[in-house]
């Protein structure tokens, strides 16, 4: 009789192949700057969540200009609140600096919570680690208009 795969062996075949591919897809998508997580001090839903990451960019726009971003949601089981992972670009080059850096995490620091921003390394997967949140129960992604569009300017 043939070997056949159970529920869960497909699941986890699945899961690692589109992990893979969309980790790959959001390598290429973008010349990616920083490597951002938003962790929320509050227990908030995603509404507000989501409230609180458009006003952090409202005010990273004001100092930066026009950014664009890839961001994915992971839930906090244990708080039963949403945690933000994502990923930036199009920040100018005289901006691309770790007092910047921390500059935009004291801001985020304010508005939500506990924030850290890393730059963005493609040697250490930070786009296949927002991958694995695409293909988690959640799934939410949400990218900005530019990145969708291809309007993506190079620094």
């Amino acid at each position: 009789m043939p070997a056949t795969l159970t529920e869960l062996d497909y699941k986890s075949i699945i899961t690692q192949d589109a992990k893979q591919a969309f980790g790959e897809l959001l390598s290429g998508l973008a010349p990616w700057q920083w490597f951002f997580t938003m962790t929320f001090r509050k227990r908030v839903g995603l509404w507000a969540a989501q409230r609180m990451w458009s006003r952090f960019w409202i005010e990273e726009q004001r100092l930066f200009g026009r950014l664009n971003w890839f961001r994915a949601t992971e839930y906090q089981s244990w708080r039963g609140v949403p945690h933000f992972h994502a990923l930036i670009t199009g920040i100018p080059a005289e901006y691309n600096t770790e007092s910047c850096r921390l500059m935009a995490k004291e801001i985020a620091n304010d508005i939500a919570g506990f924030t850290r921003i890393y730059e963005y390394d493609s040697s250490l997967g930070a786009s296949y680690y927002l991958a694995k949140y695409t293909v988690k129960e959640l799934g939410d992604i949400q990218f900005t208009r530019g990145i969708l569009r291809g309007n993506l300017t190079k620094n």
